[in-house]
């Protein structure tokens, strides 16, 4: 099962991604990817969007590899992420709004050169994983998170030649 995109959200007129690796764990029943789940991931990035005052509507979250893990404690596998890979870039061309995406962590940070190379309009910005778990260890990866995001919320009020991308 994949988890679906929050509705507060921006959906296909989103002109940001935010990139993640898995969906958190839990019950499979009504999950949607979002900023207001009651997980400590979701309350960092909560933290991080709010304080760069991007608009929720101008974004969308969404999993490298989107689908359920349930009851997997593996690490992922390379062919997971590939096939994430592969859906994260099927989802990107459905994005005609796009103009950058912000990639968290490692996993997400191995759909960089694919979407790079498929999408070079859409502007990559490497951050850490919101999970407490990495940010909290470490100020800096904190401030690198935050930093990730308000530079998102500058490019996007950039004026730009075009107010779609060709896909």
């Amino acid at each position: 099962m994949t988890p679906g995109f929050d509705p507060l959200d921006g959906g296909d007129q989103a002109e940001l991604l935010v990139l993640l690796e898995t969906p958190a764990p839990g019950p499979a029943e009504d999950r949607i990817v979002s900023m207001d789940n009651p997980t400590g991931t979701s309350r960092n990035l909560r933290r991080a969007i709010m304080g760069s005052r991007l608009d929720r509507r101008r974004l969308l979250i969404w999993n490298t590899v989107p689908w359920l893990r349930s009851g997997v404690s593996r690490p992922l596998r390379t062919g997971e992420i590939a096939a994430g890979v592969a859906a994260t870039a099927s989802l990107v061309a459905r994005l005609p709004r796009l103009k950058a995406a912000i990639v968290c962590g490692r996993v997400a940070g191995q759909a960089a050169p694919s979407l790079k190379a498929a999408f070079p309009e859409v502007r990559l910005i490497p951050a850490p994983h919101p999970s407490p778990i990495y940010i909290n260890t470490d100020p800096s990866h904190r401030g690198r998170l935050d930093e990730a995001f308000e530079a998102a919320a500058r490019l996007l009020d950039e004026p730009i030649a075009s107010a779609e991308r060709s896909i």
